[in-house]
């Protein structure tokens, strides 16, 4: 039986020289991939304008954001047959919930003066996750009710 060297066993060792090799013979992505990704996640603003820009920057790169792009585009006519403007909208790329359950689109309600009084998403794989035989479409937020009333108030 060897002695531990640094506090781990000689398993502990290969197990993690082996990790590292791997990581090291794994593909490597794109520089030119890798550097339109960090140019996306810089994507923030009016969303008709930031859905234009994400479709100009990975064009070059032959990203497959097409479908993606035009749901987006569904939601925002979907908000303006409601009435709401779709430069209302603020898009941040870099943006998501900090609920693992989440699948997809999701998205927070702001007032005018800065306060989040609502938010949620997709979460298609939540009740598979929890042992259902299937995941089942679902999408749900939290209304944060006394910030909306404080809003509604004008508080």
């Amino acid at each position: 039986m060897d002695a531990p060297l640094g506090g781990r066993t000689r398993e502990e060792i290969i197990e993690r020289l082996t990790i590292q090799a791997s990581d090291g013979a794994a593909p490597k992505l794109d520089a030119k991939v890798a550097e339109t990704i960090k140019q996306v996640l810089q994507v923030s603003g009016p969303a008709p304008a930031a859905l234009k820009q994400i479709r100009t920057l990975t064009k070059s790169v032959a990203a497959k954001m097409e479908p993606p792009l035009k749901a987006m585009e569904a939601r925002l006519a979907a908000l303006a047959a409601l009435g709401v403007d779709p430069a209302s909208v603020r898009f941040v790329a870099h943006f998501g919930r900090n609920l693992e359950y989440y699948t997809g689109f999701v998205f927070e309600f702001w007032t005018q003066g800065g306060v989040e009084i609502a938010g949620g998403g997709r979460y298609d794989t939540l009740m598979e996750s929890l042992g259902a035989p299937r995941g089942t479409t679902a999408i749900g937020c939290a209304i944060r009710s006394e910030r909306l009333l404080a809003a509604v108030r004008g508080k």
